[in-house]
């Protein structure tokens, strides 16, 4: 027989053998998990359920903000995307910057794929008077009456889906995109034709709700009576991610315009999508975050990156955006 100190002896040793097998079998069903979810591509096999939301359809009609700049027949022409890009009245470089690329005339009748911006208030007089002019001229600024702000992105992204709704609603498709995010216009085009998903985007799956004690910006807080959860469900990265207008239709039935959570991604694209009927196509391989210290035009040339999320300071500004579609532009002709 085997002495008691033996036994204990044996005990210690396969202890962390036993817990090792532990974590790699709770790797691998989190795996399986996160496998099924982007196979179903749909919120009834996200095992997350936050709660029920009461529809209501007055978003889908009226908005408690007004429109102070607003461009009603933008969408006459034949598209196919609006790219809604929410930025600061004060961006200026960034909104001549997406003009000189897929922004331009050409390049826009080549896509169908067609940028609009979206700007706060402003308090200064003179900035607002240069955004008059700059939309007097090119015809591509929406303009809403809050204040311009981190915290009211919220309320940015639901001014666009509300914008889409009631101007934009013969377009199939909306790309929410953020300022230094590079857009690859004709290989989104070409996934986006034939897609059949409601919602294209790269998904982050069990990301932690910020509290006290793990948020690394506490601009991203939440406090535990406006979201109990620990785990948000698996929602879109938000620099960029495009949806068709049933995604639009129904989020603005159960979306809020009075108490704005301001994780704007989590919330449109994750915790009011549950349990609708909106089916996801994960291209998180084909959205790149990474690697990117170096001009990637292998990845675009090719058509592989849809996107390049923040580039320029990744790299250290060893590159610009326009660097990226100057090469990209040198392909095609």
């Amino acid at each position: 027989m085997i002495s008691r100190r033996r036994k204990a002896l044996l005990v210690l040793l396969a202890a962390p053998l036993l817990l090792c097998l532990k974590v790699i079998t709770d790797e691998q069903e989190a795996e399986v998990v996160k496998r099924e979810f982007i196979t179903n591509r749909t919120h009834g096999s996200a095992k997350q359920k936050v709660g029920n939301f009461s529809k209501s359809y007055k978003l889908l009609t009226e908005f408690p903000y007004k429109f102070l700049m607003d461009e009603p027949h933008f969408c006459a022409e034949d598209l196919l995307v609006l790219n809604m890009m929410p930025v600061s009245v004060g961006d200026v470089e960034s909104r001549a910057r997406v003009r000189r690329m897929w922004g331009s005339r050409e390049v826009v009748a080549s896509t169908k794929l067609r940028p609009l911006f979206l700007v706060g208030e402003s308090s200064d007089a003179e900035q607002q008077r240069r955004l008059q002019e700059e939309s007097d001229e090119y015809h591509d600024v929406i303009q809403v009456g809050f204040v311009d702000s981190y915290l009211n992105l919220t309320l940015k992204t639901l001014s666009a889906l509300h914008w889409k709704h009631t101007r934009c609603r013969q377009v199939p498709w909306l790309l929410k995109s953020d300022a230094d995010v590079f857009v690859s216009p004709w290989a989104l085009t070409k996934l986006l034709r034939n897609e059949t998903a409601d919602i294209v985007c790269r998904l982050l799956f069990s990301k932690n709700v910020c509290r006290p004690h793990n948020c690394r910006d506490k601009r991203w807080m939440i406090p535990l009576e406006v979201y109990p959860n620990e785990f948000y469900p698996p929602y879109c990265n938000g620099p960029a991610y495009a949806v068709n207008q049933k995604f639009v239709r129904e989020i603005l039935t159960v979306a809020s315009a009075e108490k704005p959570f301001v994780m704007e991604d989590a919330y449109y694209t994750g915790i009011l999508a549950q349990g609708l009927d909106l089916k996801y196509n994960n291209i998180g391989s084909r959205c790149q975050l990474y690697h990117l210290k170096q001009p990637p035009y292998d990845t675009v040339g090719r058509g592989r990156s849809l996107f390049l999320v923040n580039p320029e300071r990744k790299s250290r500004y060893r590159y610009t955006l326009e660097d990226v579609w100057n090469y990209l532009i040198s392909l095609r002709t």
